[in-house]
Formats: C-alpha cells, structure tokens, sequence
C-alpha cells in the first residue's frame, strides 16, 4: 500500500514543531529535568549506594600514593579507556557514557572485563552510567561498605568536577539486561 504525502507547510509544521519541542526539553534547566524524571520513577526494587569519585586525569605533581588508589587513564583493560563524567557530560555523542569503578561481582553477578552493565543512580537520573572498572575497596575481603551501603566510584575529571560528585548517599539499580562492550571507536590500540 502506498504511503501518503503531507504536502506544503503542513509537513514543514509538523517536523518544525517537533524539533521546537525535542529542542525545548533538552534545553530545560537539568534540575527541572532531573525532577521530572525522579517524580516518575519507581524505587520499589532499588537499593542504597554510597557514591565516590575517583580522577583519572591526577596530575604529575600528585605522590605515588594518590596514584595507585586513582587507578590511572585505563579500567580493568589497558586498552578500555576511562570515560569522566565530565566528558560524558560535555559530549554524550562521543563519549555515550561515564565510567564507574564498582565490585567486579555485583548481586551475584560476575561482570565481565570489557562489558559494562547499565548503572541507574537516583542522584543523577540524566545520566548515563557503565560499570567497567574496580578496584581493591569495591571486592573482597577490603570491599567498603558504608552503612550496608553499595560502593560506586565515579569518574570525574581532576580540575572539572573534583569534590562535586563523591560523598553522597543515593539508590542505585543496575540493568542486567543493558550490558554493553566497550566501544571500539573509543578503545587504545596495543601501542598506545
């Protein structure tokens, strides 16, 4: 059957509109945004978590302790790059998530390197989060719980959103069935 044609400024209108509208959502202030989105949601299966920040860009002058608990430019692969929540932020086109350090086996669940499952966090609703990464206070025997509290550390960019992120009490739920490999557009090559 064939489609029918909107002809003239009818079809001109209608797409006009709806750019005008997604345009106008998009650039509503983000805590409008967030309410909105909160408001509509439902916690019933969510748990408590306990967010941190960790900075992947730490600069030269800081010392070797500093060092080894921030991890460094890469997540569990030394080819999977840590995205920040700042560029996540600034360009979610190129970088479509932010990375998040957290047990390597979460709920049961093992999660494997390179694939990252989807991190809701009530605190930040706008944004997109991945868990790729961990480290030795997210496992274990050294795994950190604050109040029965969930560790997530968050990556953040040392001069951008340092000390803005961390030390927040949210609820947290993670999508088992978004897991998503690593880019390859976004990976380090072997040499790099």
């Amino acid at each position: 059957m064939p489609r029918r044609r909107t002809s003239g400024w009818l079809a001109g209108t209608t797409l006009t509109l709806g750019a005008v509208g997604v345009v106008a959502y998009l650039l509503r202030p983000r805590s409008a945004q967030a309410k909105a989105l909160t408001q509509s949601m439902d916690f019933t299966d969510w748990k408590r978590a306990k967010l941190t920040e960790y900075y992947p860009d730490l600069p030269a002058t800081a010392s070797a302790r500093e060092k080894r608990e921030e991890g460094g430019a890469n997540a569990r692969s030394k080819l999977i790059p840590v995205i920040t929540l700042d560029q996540h932020r600034s360009d979610p086109v190129r970088y479509p998530f932010a990375t998040v350090a957290a047990d390597d086996n979460l709920e049961g669940r093992k999660i494997k390197v390179g694939f990252g499952p989807r991190l809701y966090l009530a605190a930040y609703p706008n944004d997109i989060f991945r868990i790729y990464d961990t480290g030795g206070n997210f496992r274990g025997a050294n795994k950190v719980m604050s109040g029965g509290n969930e560790p997530f550390d968050i990556a953040v960019s040392y001069s951008g959103l340092r000390n803005k992120i961390g030390d927040r009490l949210t609820l947290y739920k993670v999508d088992w069935e978004d897991v998503l490999a690593f880019p390859q557009r976004l990976k380090r090559t072997p040499n790099t």
